[in-house]
């Protein structure tokens, strides 16, 4: 892996971490019959401009993008084995007194989730922790904020700062790794968040006609027990995974590389995309 102008002339790939790809970086001479992987776990925004140098050089892509050569999520989900013996910690719906919480250090974003936000708080009380709000939850003590979210609020705001195809950070996993009874929002350019999270499990703000619609499912549901605690049936089927398992997929296509020989002459419009079809867009629900 390189972040510099240096590569490892014996190595058998290069992975080049994308969001690092600045203007001034000087590309590196590339080995002959080496593989070169463009990675990134970010949105491209901030490597608009920078790309063009870069062409005819990146054989595969390893991206949060469903339609990478290596696909690489923030999370993953496996049916859990017949033989397993699954006990479910109960649900402690009397503790369940506080509406939405929202963990954020970004104020202003070009998904404009902020803006999404105070709108739902007309109708849904929502607690924003961190520098944009006025709760705290120091990162040092992310186990204790995260038991909070499971022993006292029902839903979390699982917001992207971005609109760009494929990009789901780990927002909204973070609520499936650590087993919490809480509902994830989730909000971004995704059109089927159910091709990543179990379906049932989560809601979308694009499922709704409105943020006001939005809000009166979300008050709905928070005074009907048994509707609650439906979103997490996939427990009863499902376990969350390792997020680095798409080191085995590079690892299998290295053993073959002719079979997924491939170039991208401009891996700019893959990544940033062009003017017919932007990887990024504004969003349209603020009304």
């Amino acid at each position: 892996m390189t972040d510099g102008d240096t590569v490892n002339k014996d190595a058998a790939v290069t992975i080049v971490h994308g969001p690092y790809i600045t203007a001034d970086w000087k590309v590196p001479p590339k080995p002959p019959g080496q593989i070169w992987v463009f990675q990134a776990m970010e949105p491209p925004i901030g490597v608009q401009g920078t790309l063009q140098k870069w062409r005819g050089l990146f054989n595969w892509t390893m991206t949060h993008r469903r339609d990478s050569d290596i696909f690489s999520p923030y999370g993953s989900f496996m049916k859990i084995p017949k033989y397993s013996n699954v006990k479910l910690s109960p649900l402690k719906w009397e503790s369940k007194d506080r509406q939405a919480a929202w963990f954020v250090s970004h104020c202003q974003t070009v998904g404009k989730r902020e803006l999404y936000t105070k709108k739902l708080a007309n109708s849904v009380d929502i607690h924003i922790y961190g520098g944009c709000g006025d709760y705290s939850c120091p990162r040092a003590q992310e186990k204790s904020c995260l038991g909070e979210l499971d022993q006292h609020y029902k839903y979390y705001l699982a917001f992207e700062n971005s609109f760009c195809d494929g990009y789901i950070t780990e927002k909204p996993f973070k609520m499936y790794w650590n087993d919490l009874y809480t509902i994830p929002i989730t909000r971004g350019l995704t059109e089927r968040y159910d091709m990543f999270l179990p379906p049932g499990s989560f809601l979308n703000t694009d499922d709704f006609p409105s943020i006001e619609k939005l809000g009166e499912e979300m008050n709905a549901i928070s005074k009907n027990k048994s509707r609650f605690e439906s979103f997490f049936n996939w427990r009863k089927y499902y376990v969350t995974e390792e997020i680095d398992l798409f080191y085995c997929d590079l690892c299998r296509m290295l053993h073959y590389p002719d079979k997924y020989r491939r170039v991208y002459d401009k891996i700019e419009d893959w990544v940033i995309g062009h003017p017919d079809r932007r990887a990024c867009r504004d969003p349209k629900d603020i009304k």
